[in-house]
């Protein structure tokens, strides 16, 4: 009974958390593609888990759906991941394809030969592949730490909720391999376990998106003071979708034509609504940018000034002082020996 009850509500989860990725309003990303992948393995693995609790499929035949799906997690969180960071990744749907016509043959063999896999051989394929991608996954949130602030605390949501699934997991094959209790009792005690995490982590995930939806689809939910109530919230954030999240900021030559390029939006109105929205002109936002990034590596790195105002997006080391200057209220020279 509570093995259904929790496979139930799991699948509702799942299935709001897709039609709230589904319905964001803005332009899809790579990266919600990776993840919707994700759950939507997640979905079949758990519908699989319904039809064999009312008999309606063998056991033999879900646990080839399901390790089918478990195959797709590793490398679907990894892409996801890299995307978040704003990486490119290629070849990882070719991947899933190798593994998927790995474990086929498996199958095959099992079932048409002599030969029969013997079990621990069998989940330390599908064991290994899940915890090398969360491995790939963790590795790519440590070498982006410039990014981290901003990702920290969905970084955070994803290191855990995947990383419990990967320990029940091993946990799972461990069990299975070593243990005299049946296959059936640890797979159902364990797929017990692996639904409760999942729904923890996919009910964190939809707080996610309302504490910081840009992530996901670059709106972000906010209450407008009077003062700036008529401003676009859709429209504002596809700018700093653009300028900030994207970095922009860091082509010298970026303008509200550039801008308007990349949005679609009227220039006119780029710098009214960043007028309005920050009580600063177009130039100066941007440069706020390009400092905020500039005092990363006057602290954190030993690149000259002129490495560090080319890499942020100033042409010039005078443009580059007065606008610190102005901000912080020293010269880049006197920030670096203050935090050194």
């Amino acid at each position: 009974m509570w093995f259904n009850i929790v496979n139930v509500f799991t699948i509702s989860i799942d299935l709001i958390l897709l039609f709230i990725l589904f319905s964001l309003p803005a332009k899809r990303t790579e990266k919600n593609k990776s993840l919707i992948l994700l759950l939507n393995a997640l979905l079949i693995h758990l519908l699989a888990e319904q039809l064999l609790i009312k008999s309606l499929i063998s056991v033999y035949t879900f646990s080839i759906v399901t390790v089918s799906m478990v195959i797709i997690y590793g490398p679907s969180l990894y892409s996801y991941t890299m995307n978040l960071y704003g990486l490119k990744t290629k070849g990882v749907g070719y991947h899933i394809f190798l593994y998927e016509l790995i474990l086929l043959f498996i199958w095959y063999m099992n079932l048409y030969s002599d030969y029969i896999f013997p079990q621990w051989a069998y989940s330390l394929y599908y064991t290994s592949i899940l915890i090398v991608y969360f491995l790939f996954s963790l590795s790519v949130i440590e070498n982006n730490k410039k990014e981290f602030d901003r990702n920290n605390s969905w970084s955070i949501c994803l290191g855990v909720g995947f990383g419990v699934l990967v320990l029940l997991q091993i946990m799972e094959s461990l069990w299975i391999n070593f243990n005299r209790v049946s296959a059936i009792e640890t797979a159902y005690l364990f797929t017990m376990l692996q639904n409760v995490s999942c729904c923890l982590f996919m009910l964190m995930t939809i707080k996610q998106i309302v504490t910081n939806p840009q992530l996901f689809s670059g709106v972000q939910i906010r209450i407008l003071n009077s003062s700036k109530a008529g401003i676009n919230i859709q429209e504002l954030n596809l700018i700093l979708e653009f300028v900030k999240t994207k970095k922009a900021y860091k082509d010298p030559k970026l303008n509200r034509h550039i801008i308007s390029d990349a949005t679609g939006l009227n220039t006119n109105l780029i710098s009214k609504i960043i007028n309005s929205a920050f009580g600063k002109n177009l130039n100066v936002w941007i440069n706020d940018f390009r400092i905020e990034e500039a005092k990363i590596f006057l602290k954190e790195t030993s690149l000259s000034i002129k490495e560090i105002y080319f890499e942020v997006g100033f042409n010039s080391k005078s443009a580059f002082n007065n606008s610190f200057k102005k901000k912080e209220g020293q010269t880049p020279s006197e920030y670096r020996l203050r935090h050194s």
